[in-house]
């Protein structure tokens, strides 16, 4: 008898421990695509996948005659005008950014546009602070060389110079480390240039030991560097980026291992981002300071919808979004693609959560019984649970002294009774303990909660989400943990483990628990949907 139960209780010690360190939360397939009235926030870890193409505008732009500039006395340069002298356009990426800086560049001219006089300079950095520029080239495209950390990233429309024009809107604490490439050369150009940007930024050169050797104010000045690939980093925290085209374009998404202040992010979004053809999503949401910590957590490795009535796919299952969607998820990529004139993303991935608006995705299958619909597995279960009683408990009761099929039950020794009743309760013990924590874990997977990230942070938010978890637990014990308890103790006393039982059937009945009810946490949460609809609506445009 020692010989068989020691395992079987160093099995369900490792499995106590174990069990919490990998995710409880099922993960459901799905994949959606976008129509012209959604709107597409992503938010997590990200990295970007293809580039973005210039948009096309009128040479003019630059305020310089390239035929004035063609006998100078440097001739890469001359190169350089010469070959914009018949062309009637240019492929231009204008960035709205709180500074951009270059990696060296060997070769490097400034035109000013005051006196017409060009500078050179070898083996420098360019600078820009708060000042709107573009990158201008023959050829133009925008690469993304680095995953960033966290950020939130959406596709806005909004006003260039009285025309509409499609932009990302990424912000992030990170740099945003990008590569112009498919270039002769590149020209760095202030869009104040061309029309009031409603900033007063400056932009300086250092060289090699970092002394500065130039610096420049607003609309005076043209920078040209002679080089095909021109690699730079941008500023956080808020990055606009206008594009013509996008080839092959796409983020993977995941959940970021660092603490993200959205709040703060959101705050740094200029004005005329937020209204009119650039509104992004109204006013920021309207979130107390103190718990912004909770939108953080909450956005992490997921994808918000406005506007939505997209349908979208869970496995073959087909469904809608209604006005609004939120996907949390374990990983998604999504494919961006501008048709029809206007920017529509195509996502799929491993989801822990969809809410589509009215309620939240359930794969849990129900039995209609009257205008109810009852989880068919808890009721199996149930009916098991009272079959294995009334058999093991009435039907087979032993009476008096005589053994049922002369061998039950079975003649167990005191002390191995008193080994096994105290070891499962050390064993029903620790999983007890365990159990918040698994359910912790569950939750903090589906819904980006959890009573022991908040503890730092927040013990009001703390007891709130502990709170449910017990209220989530007592569910479980009724669906699962009863049940089962039940079957185990009819058999175990049919068995001879009278005085045993109780102990075994609360230790199995809790790893049941553990296995069988996460899946149930999205159904049960649905009976609360009208209470967090109430609380969306107080956050969201």
């Amino acid at each position: 008898m020692r010989v068989g139960i020691l395992p079987l209780m160093i099995a369900l010690l490792l499995l106590s421990t174990a069990i919490p360190s990998y995710a409880l939360a099922p993960l459901y397939e799905f994949n959606f695509s976008t129509g012209i009235r959604t709107r597409c926030l992503l938010f997590g870890e990200m990295e970007i996948r293809g580039y973005l193409s210039g948009k096309n505008i009128p040479l003019d732009f630059i305020p310089i005659n390239p035929i004035y500039f063609v006998g100078t006395p440097y001739p890469e340069f001359n190169s350089i005008i010469a070959s914009l002298v018949n062309r009637s356009y240019l492929s231009a990426i204008p960035l709205y950014s709180k500074g951009l800086v270059t990696s060296a560049c060997e070769d490097v001219y400034v035109i000013n546009i005051s006196d017409g006089s060009v500078q050179n300079f070898e083996n420098v950095e360019i600078h820009t602070n708060n000042m709107p520029v573009a990158i201008m080239s023959d050829e133009a495209d925008l690469h993304f060389t680095k995953n960033i950390s966290y950020g939130i990233l959406t596709f806005i429309k909004m006003q260039m110079n009285g025309e509409d024009v499609d932009g990302i809107l990424l912000l992030s604490d990170d740099d945003l480390n990008v590569e112009a490439k498919n270039g002769s050369f590149y020209a760095i150009v202030p869009l104040s240039t061309a029309y009031d940007t409603g900033e007063e930024g400056y932009a300086y050169i250092l060289n090699k030991n970092g002394d500065k050797v130039w610096e420049g104010g607003a609309g005076d000045w043209v920078i040209v560097v002679n080089v095909n690939t021109l690699p730079a980093e941008l500023l956080p925290s808020v990055n606009v980026i206008i594009f013509g085209g996008i080839e092959k374009f796409g983020v993977n998404v995941k959940k970021s291992n660092r603490e993200a202040n959205i709040m703060s992010l959101l705050s740094e979004i200029p004005e005329k981002f937020m209204s009119n053809g650039g509104r992004v999503m109204g006013s920021p949401f309207n979130f107390p300071d103190k718990y912004a910590f909770l939108l953080g957590d909450v956005l992490n490795g997921a994808v918000l919808l406005f506007n939505s009535t997209d349908e979208f796919f869970v496995g073959s299952e087909s469904r809608n979004f209604s006005e609004f969607g939120l996907i949390r998820f374990d990983s998604g990529g999504f494919d961006i693609k501008k048709s029809y004139g206007y920017i529509s993303t195509k996502g799929e991935g491993k989801a822990y959560l969809i809410f589509s608006g009215d309620e939240i995705y359930s794969d849990v299958e129900l039995l209609p019984v009257g205008r109810f619909s009852l989880p068919l597995h808890p009721l199996a279960l149930w009916i098991l649970a009272i079959a294995f009683f009334l058999l093991f408990s009435v039907i087979l009761k032993r009476k008096g002294e005589r053994k049922i099929a002369g061998r039950f039950p079975l003649d167990i020794k005191d002390d191995y009774r008193k080994w096994i009743k105290y070891t499962f309760i050390g064993i029903y013990v620790v999983l007890f303990i365990a159990t918040f924590f698994v359910f912790d874990i569950a939750l903090n997977e589906i819904f980006g909660v959890s009573f022991v990230s908040f503890l730092s942070r927040s013990l009001l938010l703390s007891a709130v989400v502990l709170l449910s978890e017990v209220v989530f637990i007592a569910i479980a014990f009724l669906m699962f943990g009863f049940p089962i308890r039940i079957i185990v103790n009819s058999f175990l006393g049919f068995l001879g483990f009278e005085r045993e039982k109780r102990e075994i059937g609360k230790t199995v009945g809790l790893l049941f628990m553990w296995f069988l009810f996460p899946p149930y946490i999205t159904f049960i949460s649905n009976a609360f949907i009208g209470i967090i609809k109430d609380i969306l609506s107080g956050m969201l445009p």
